[in-house]
């Protein structure tokens, strides 16, 4: 069976988290103005927002296990519908940072039954399906400020931008909700999936130094280039916009790969690629020229491997809902600490501290991955499920 509706409706879901979390950052100037507060002061909604994504990682992980998949997604839709409708209400930090916290967590929670969902629904086929579900928040994160600066071009109101997102995320939560499902899990298929801790400690370190690889680059991708003269701010602001058209293509194309070679073959080469792709700022004099290598490179050799973590450890069968949790929360532990160790690093050490940092991040991930492989061939492959274990959305 192909699930297709299930399947579109995971994707829609991941579409309206990226069209979420990339709404945040254009909309602060708005959010500043509204509640009468600092630009600084009101950019500390990321420390709440992440703090609320890793709280509902935690909490969906407990939860998944024990109802109907889309029964969860299509409730925690919803409910991250009515926290973007609240957001223009917010007149306060307060109102602003409580509205923020529970949009994370909402958020939190949509992530880890979709990562769940996906497996559950294809089994050891996963793999294309997995990169298209990352696919797809890259086109929400990517389409959602596109959709605020349209509303400020028009001179309408940036919340209202909010609100037809809210609109959006409540019709797909409630598309969600009337789709069938082959109903809760028993009480075995509850109980956590036996797995060594060594192994689940491997993924976990390895999603989160992604997550700080790929939260850092990105962040301080423009100030490095300023500040070091290699571009202006135009070019420095295009460059960012390349690294993650770059990780979009990278995770399209990981849609064909995945299936071709195989999640382990896959996980390897991209994240051995991803410890040379700084070799342009490494290994040559600071020049525009390898700033846009290392750009392109490190944005696509990084994009498939988050997925494809998630497809070999569905594939091996150690993915319960409690452990895609604290897999999630993982990834999101490394992009929330990471960014200001980097800016502080950059700010003691000089500009070169940059491309140093993201290598050698890059290089305990390869590291972990080899952990991951090694062990994993010690697991059982989900291919050994019964296919009515593999269906429950």
């Amino acid at each position: 069976m192909t699930y297709r509706p299930q399947t579109l409706v995971l994707y829609c879901a991941f579409i309206i988290v990226g069209l979420a979390a990339g709404s945040l950052g254009p909309a602060i100037p708005g959010f500043a103005e509204s509640t009468g507060a600092s630009i600084a002061a009101t950019g500390m909604l990321f420390i709440f927002y992440r703090v609320g994504y890793m709280s509902g990682s935690l909490a969906g992980g407990r939860v998944i296990d024990r109802l109907r998949g889309n029964r969860l997604t299509g409730f925690v839709l919803l409910f991250i519908a009515a926290m973007l409708a609240l957001l223009p209400f917010a007149n306060s930090l307060f109102l602003l940072f409580g509205s923020v916290l529970f949009l994370g967590l909402g958020m939190g929670v949509a992530e880890v039954a979709g990562q769940t969902g996906i497996i559950r629904l294809h089994g050891a086929g996963v793999g294309p399906y997995m990169n298209g579900l990352h696919l797809s928040y890259c086109a929400g994160a990517i389409i959602s400020p596109l959709i605020i600066s349209a509303f400020l071009y028009y001179r309408a109101p940036v919340y209202a931008a909010f609100r037809l997102m809210a609109g959006l995320a409540a019709l797909t939560g409630c598309i969600t909700l009337t789709l069938k499902s082959s109903g809760a899990f028993t009480k075995d298929e509850a109980a956590p999936v036996k797995a060594p801790a060594f192994l689940v400690a491997f993924f976990a370190a390895a999603l989160m130094l992604t997550g700080a690889a790929e939260s850092s680059f990105s962040g301080w991708l423009y100030s490095y280039a300023l500040h070091s003269g290699l571009a202006d701010e135009g070019l420095s602001g295009i460059l960012t916009s390349a690294f993650w058209l770059a990780m979009t293509c990278g995770r399209l194309l990981g849609v064909y790969l995945v299936g071709r070679f195989g999640s382990l073959r896959l996980l390897f080469v991209t994240s051995l690629g991803a410890v040379f792709s700084l070799s342009g700022l490494l290994f040559f004099p600071p020049a525009l020229g390898g700033l846009w290598l290392s750009t392109i490179l490190c944005g696509v050799f990084q994009a498939s491997v988050v997925p494809l973590l998630f497809t070999l450890a569905g594939e091996r069968r150690i993915v319960s809902g409690a452990v895609a949790g604290i897999f999630v929360a993982a990834t999101s532990l490394g992009g929330m600490v990471f960014p200001p160790l980097t800016g502080s690093l950059m700010q003691s050490a000089g500009l070169s501290a940059f491309p140093r940092l993201i290598a050698a991040i890059q290089l305990i991930i390869f590291l972990s991955v080899l952990g991951i492989l090694r062990a994993a061939g010690k697991t059982g492959s989900v291919k050994d499920l019964p296919a009515d274990e593999r269906e429950v959305f």
